[in-house]
């Protein structure tokens, strides 16, 4: 064991941050993807290098191209929350003290229902059938298709931002060409259950 040569006894460690995620393969390129994400809780998603990242006081968000930074010749995608204050996993219910207790099966089905519960309340813009919209609707959802859009409204009146919000969530599923989301989703779940079977 690594703890034993390196003659670090792991019961005596505290873990003061923990990251955790799972690499998918989208159907379609993972910029296409990664464009799409607007915003967590009252978090916007902003740019970093290769990916998008959300902010928050104990967590942080990040969904980046995994291939490319690793030099892939084919396209892979990774989602993964960072935990900047080990209470914020605490709150969740998730107990993770020091690295041991990462050999329990419990914690890692735990780490994955919350990284599922985060990528579905991502708030994201879905492709639509842009033909068969209307000018004023087009402008809509090009408006709304930036997290800034959101940002503005939240800070000016948080009714109308429900308003609008709710007005942009019917309108993407009037015209939803393709739920790329849904589909990544189910590949996240597909996955953190065979890394967790081993």
């Amino acid at each position: 064991m690594l703890g034993h040569e390196l003659g670090i006894n792991w019961q005596h460690t505290t873990l003061t941050s923990f990251e955790f995620g799972v690499n998918i393969t989208p159907s379609v390129p993972v910029s296409k993807v990664l464009e799409k994400y607007l915003e967590y809780s009252s978090n916007p998603f902003g740019k970093m290098k290769g990916g998008v990242c959300s902010e928050a006081s104990q967590y942080r968000i990040k969904a980046y191209d995994k291939g490319a930074q690793a030099q892939l010749a084919k396209e892979l995608m990774r989602y993964e929350v960072h935990t900047k204050k080990m209470q914020f996993l605490k709150r969740k219910g998730v107990i993770l003290q020091n690295p041991l207790d990462l050999n329990s099966e419990a914690i890692w089905q735990d780490l994955g229902q919350m990284l599922l519960g985060f990528h579905e309340k991502t708030k994201k813009t879905h492709s639509l059938r842009e033909k068969e919209m209307t000018a004023k609707e087009i402008d809509f959802y090009f408006a709304g298709s930036s997290p800034k859009y959101w940002s503005m409204h939240r800070r000016r009146n948080k009714n109308t931002y429900k308003t609008k919000w709710r007005n942009f969530v019917t309108l993407q599923s009037k015209y939803m060409d393709l739920d790329i989301h849904a589909e990544n989703h189910n590949k996240m779940r597909e996955k953190i259950g065979q890394l967790i079977a081993g």
